[in-house]
């Protein structure tokens, strides 16, 4: 029996509240699940490389048909930083969705042109 999508949109809220509580409490340490460690994000700021490269670990959606995205539907983890020409010249690479803060780009098989129509 599958499950009611909006069971599913509420636990990965839960999800991310107790990973926000995290990233607060790791901030003192200085390490952060959602970010790295502020020594990488200093390093990465100072370099250049502001575009931020994140795994998705969950993701559900309140309503299926919900007319846009947010970021309230995922439930990320940092992997690095990256400069933002690396996520522009990619071609498995293509946007998602763009909120008030952000761009997010989905990435496809390496190989694969997401912008080819054949």
């Amino acid at each position: 029996m599958p499950l009611d999508p909006a069971f599913g949109y509420w636990a990965l809220q839960v999800a991310r509240a107790l990973l926000w509580v995290a990233d607060l409490l790791g901030e003192a340490f200085g390490e952060t699940i959602s970010y790295g460690s502020r020594r990488e994000r200093e390093e990465a700021w100072a370099d250049g490389r502001t575009a931020q490269v994140t795994s998705v670990v969950a993701r559900a959606q309140y309503i299926l048909v919900m007319p846009f995205h947010s970021m309230a539907n995922f439930l990320c983890c940092h992997d690095e930083y990256v400069r933002p020409e690396v996520v522009l010249r990619r071609p498995n690479v293509c946007l998602f969705f763009v909120d008030e803060q952000r761009a997010v780009f989905c990435v496809g098989k390496e190989g694969q042109d997401l912008y080819d129509t054949k």
